[in-house]
């Protein structure tokens, strides 16, 4: 009993360290895991390993363009947004906030997030917008409009 309790949270401590949130080549050990049994691949070949049941629940607007690779045993789904967008998604997914500062690539966060109807990232990015408005950014805004 005691050593079940203790692998399942072993696998679960594993799931998030290692599934979730890696971005890296398939073929690495560690990330060649049954729980991640999806993969994100985009043009660049680059792959994010995530849970299918995760893309079930959290991107439900993604399900239709899984496909399951009998090869392999996984779930692909091809895309042309880069691995560093996904990655950043992913992660406001998991944490409903992000790390990101720099304005154009939460405007590229956002597109993608709108895109896929992903409401909790969209509000985690306006969220950091909002946080960033200082005097010298509402200028180089109003710069921006001006032109």
């Amino acid at each position: 009993m005691m050593a079940e309790k203790g692998c399942k949270i072993t696998l679960k401590l594993y799931r998030n360290e290692h599934c979730n949130m890696e971005v890296g080549n398939i073929h690495n050990d560690h990330l060649d895991d049954a729980l991640c049994d999806c993969n994100i691949i985009t043009d660049d070949n680059d792959r994010y390993r995530v849970n299918s049941r995760f893309i079930e629940h959290r991107c439900p607007c993604l399900i239709p363009f899984m496909h399951f690779n009998e090869e392999t045993q996984q779930y692909e789904i091809y895309t042309s947004v880069s691995a560093d967008i996904i990655k950043e998604i992913f992660y406001a997914l998991k944490y409903e906030s992000t790390n990101v500062k720099d304005w154009h690539q939460l405007e590229r966060i956002l597109k993608v997030a709108n895109d896929w109807k992903l409401e909790s990232v969209k509000r985690c990015v306006v969220q950091k917008f909002v946080d960033g408005i200082n005097e010298e950014n509402c200028i180089a805004v109003w710069r921006l409009c001006a032109k």
